[in-house]
């Protein structure tokens, strides 16, 4: 059940709590909040916000399929080694952010960021669901899989170790009776048990990850360390070993960011200590002043604007006029629900209802028929920007989507829930709650604060922002 009550800052009353930030690897000397900080927080968010548990479910590939899709990425791995890897930049990003541009895949995340470096590159890329991510119009890469399972395997075996084991329950027990006291939730056993086993492998494999890493940034020798998620934790050992080589330590924003964003918003004490500050980025680059004005994140911001987001807009589609509804990626079914709700309202209108699957579910829901296909359909866009261009509505509760849509479509409505309101605790957008206010909404004139945000939402002349940043650093 949802408590609309229950806010982030709830959650960093642990950190306040306890001192999280005293447990450390009793091998490699390093902070262990980091690693399962977000994990943790996210079992809490599920139960007080989501009404399902918070997973990436989908129809992945099978073991043999990972085995032969790790295999592939070794060899190719081992053949990029052999030709050199040494670049002045290190880029950290996912295939999830991939889309084809002439038959090639094309990064929209971080390659805009690649082709505006002078310098050379090397990317670090996380395979989405095991698929093979070439041809690339970027093709230095090297794929993460192999090392990480490298690291998982350790961290298996390492796991029952004496100190790896008192490490575990001494930082879970911390957490969890910090949980009790300051919000009176608790793990079940069966789960308590479940998360010290991920918790003991996170522990037991730190030393081959800050190894490998090492291993890696020595080979490369990069000025930059250029990473998608760098606040999130899990890449604590690789800006150790960047950093060991001089790097600087960049995050560039990947998605939305607010005040309800457990890897952007900490505690005081977590926030004001210098040996969790070691474990974050050195400059956080984001799309405009407004994301900078939600987080309470200590780190460097610097103002860039946003590469993905073309200037002229989407490229908008024919037909008849249409809303759209954005998936989250976990309750798909709760937004085909709300569509089939305002199937009435779309006849009435002559409009269609799109469904936006978020690319952690589009594969799971490729194949979903509806009842009255006509009204309602699953959009197959290539881009958010295609997507809601043109657009007499667009609905979403938590979508960066929401904010993409500015300026590309008529209306934009964020639907308040439980979950919204914790993510977004402030939003410049018209809202409802219910369905009954969601028609009453829809036929308001009022207008949101939408407009007026301009600027402050994505900066202008990104390219030479992001310049005028290299050169200031270098």
């Amino acid at each position: 059940m949802p408590y609309y009550n229950f806010t982030l800052q709830d959650l960093l009353n642990i950190e306040d709590e306890a001192p999280l930030d005293d447990f450390f690897c009793p091998s490699t000397g390093l902070l262990l909040w980091p690693l399962v900080r977000v994990a943790f927080f996210r079992e809490i968010i599920s139960d007080l916000v989501y009404s399902t548990a918070i997973s990436s479910v989908s129809n992945g590939p099978s073991a043999f399929q990972k085995a032969s899709a790790l295999f592939r990425a070794e060899l190719w791995n081992i053949g990029l080694q052999y030709a050199g890897m040494r670049a002045s930049l290190l880029c950290v990003t996912d295939s999830v952010a991939d889309r084809f541009i002439d038959g090639r895949r094309f990064n929209r995340l971080s390659d805009p960021l690649l082709n505006c470096y002078d310098g050379n590159s090397v990317c670090l890329l996380e395979q989405y669901d095991w698929k093979w991510p070439f041809p690339r119009h970027k093709s230095r890469v090297l794929l993460h899989g192999p090392s990480q399972a490298r690291i998982a395997v350790i961290g298996h075996l390492r796991a029952r170790i004496p100190n790896v084991k008192a490490a575990t329950v001494e930082l879970v027990n911390a957490a969890c009776s910090a949980a009790q006291r300051i919000l009176g939730w608790n793990l079940t056993s069966n789960r308590k048990l479940a998360f010290e086993h991920f918790v003991a492998r996170k522990i037991g494999g730190l030393p081959a990850a800050l190894a490998l890493y090492r291993n890696m940034v020595e080979s490369i020798q990069p000025s930059f360390l250029l990473a998608s998620g760098a606040s999130y934790g899990p890449l604590m050992p690789l800006i150790y070993a960047a950093r060991e080589v001089g790097a600087c330590v960049v995050e560039f924003q990947h998605g939305a960011i607010s005040r309800g964003h457990d890897a952007y918003n900490f505690g005081d004490r977590i926030f004001q200590s210098k040996v969790y500050r070691s474990a974050l980025p050195d400059y956080f680059l984001s799309y405009g002043r407004w994301w900078e004005s939600q987080v309470n994140l200590p780190v460097k911001m610097v103002t860039v604007g946003n590469p993905a987001r073309p200037e002229g807009g989407g490229v908008g589609r024919g037909g008849r006029p249409f809303i759209i509804i954005l998936s989250d990626g976990i309750e798909f079914n709760k937004y085909a629900e709300l569509a089939h709700s305002m199937i009435d309202y779309a006849k009435q209108r002559g409009l269609r209802i799109l469904i936006r699957p978020h690319p952690l579910e589009r594969q799971r829901v490729s194949s979903m028929t509806f009842d009255d296909e006509d009204i309602i359909a699953l959009d197959d866009s290539s881009t958010i920007y295609d997507a809601v261009s043109g657009a007499e509505i667009v609905i979403s509760e938590v979508s960066t989507g929401l904010f993409d849509a500015v300026g590309l479509c008529k209306k934009i409505l964020a639907w308040r829930t439980a979950k919204s309101i914790f993510a977004y605790p402030v939003l410049p957008f018209s809202s409802f709650s219910s369905i009954d206010e969601l028609f009453e909404v829809l036929e308001s004139a009022d207008q949101s604060e939408e407009e007026r945000l301009g600027d402050e939402l994505w900066e202008k002349n990104w390219e030479s922002n992001f310049k005028n940043f290299i050169q200031m650093v270098e």
